[in-house]
């Protein structure tokens, strides 16, 4: 009898060293036009405030004409299959009615009772000049967390967009879109404990509705890729915190600027430009190993003012390219300007 007490003490020990502290994934589904989310956004504004270190929000606009919504919204909201808002899913798997902190902290509760045995870390590097960035993702399993399918994400949001749209006067946590790909990336552990080693690109855009990089903040999370659509970890911090990527030449101001929009984009991105006078432009498409995608315009010649122009994501020779990372490059006589553009599918 002492030697079988022994064993299981030991036993007990060994799951508490494995644990590790859970960061809930808070979802809320809103939208600008609803009445009730505006109503309720201030409780959850509260709650979140008060445990914004104990878990990672992100709120997602599902309305079409929502001044957040994209594709990465619309992939989430038929994830989940949400029918209608205000609707909230803790963790992936708590789904409830996020009308007041009672049962903010009633979903919280509940997930924070789960094992956890996935740890998260990141780190990264940012251009300011791009507006892009890497990720460095760490996941350390030392038990299996679950079904055994796992997908990772990550995600760009807002913590405060200081602008009104519909019933908002401002915006808290909204989702600006998901990173490498909105339906996640498939992650494998070749046992327990395991450590999964990732980077991800990710890319800001100045035409974003209420823009400000000074509050965007980086979010990544492990979900189970089965029907539990379970959350094993997330974990987020502000863009300030990620390194700077130091340039190599200092920025050259140009006359020549452009928008892309949307970025992410599904089938076609419109890029839009100015020009003080009637000037040759070359506009073209690379991945990023630098081989060339398609040549939009050639020394085609523009007129002095605005013009918006499409690329509906083929290459040269008319098929459609792979969802992905692309550099878009506009020059102009002894000027080149390039930022990057994601396809999401």
């Amino acid at each position: 009898m002492k030697k079988s007490l022994v064993v299981f003490l030991t036993f007990m020990i060994s799951v508490s060293l494995f644990a590790a502290v859970r960061k809930p994934l808070l979802e809320v589904f809103t939208g600008h036009e609803c009445i009730n989310c505006h109503l309720y956004a201030a409780a959850q504004y509260s709650f979140i405030s008060a445990k914004r270190d104990s878990l990672t929000p992100i709120k997602i606009h599902f309305y079409p004409k929502d001044p957040f919504n994209n594709a990465s919204h619309e992939i989430r909201y038929l994830y989940y299959g949400v029918t209608g808002v205000p609707d909230a899913f803790m963790d992936g798997w708590y789904n409830f009615y996020p009308e007041n902190q009672s049962v903010l902290q009633t979903a919280f509760d509940q997930a924070m009772a789960e094992p956890c045995y996935v740890e998260i870390d990141f780190s990264g590097n940012y251009n300011p000049a791009t507006l892009s960035g890497t990720l460095d993702i760490k996941i350390i399993a030392e038990q299996e967390p679950g079904s055994g399918n796992y997908k990772l994400y990550g995600a760009v949001c807002s913590e405060l967009c200081d602008s009104n749209a519909g019933f908002f006067d401002n915006f808290h946590y909204p989702l600006r879109y998901i990173f490498p790909n909105p339906s996640g990336i498939s992650i494998s552990f070749s046992g327990f404990p395991d450590t999964v080693n990732y980077q991800a690109v990710f890319q800001l855009d100045s035409t974003w509705f209420a823009f400000d990089p000074s509050e965007i903040y980086l979010a990544v999370w492990l979900q189970s890729g089965a029907s539990d659509k379970k959350v094993y970890q997330s974990e987020n911090m502000f863009l300030s915190s990620v390194g700077v990527e130091e340039q190599p030449y200092p920025e050259v101001s140009s006359p020549l600027k452009f928008n892309t929009y949307p970025n992410p984009f599904l089938s076609n991105v419109d890029i839009s430009f100015n020009l003080a006078s009637s000037s040759p432009i070359d506009i073209s498409i690379y991945d990023l190993t630098g081989r060339n995608i398609i040549n939009l315009y050639k020394s085609e010649i523009f007129s002095e003012g605005y013009h918006s122009i499409s690329w509906n994501g083929v290459d040269q020779n008319g098929v459609l390219v792979t969802p992905g990372i692309y550099r878009l490059q506009i020059s102009s006589q002894n000027t080149t300007q390039s930022k990057l553009i994601i396809k999401l599918k």
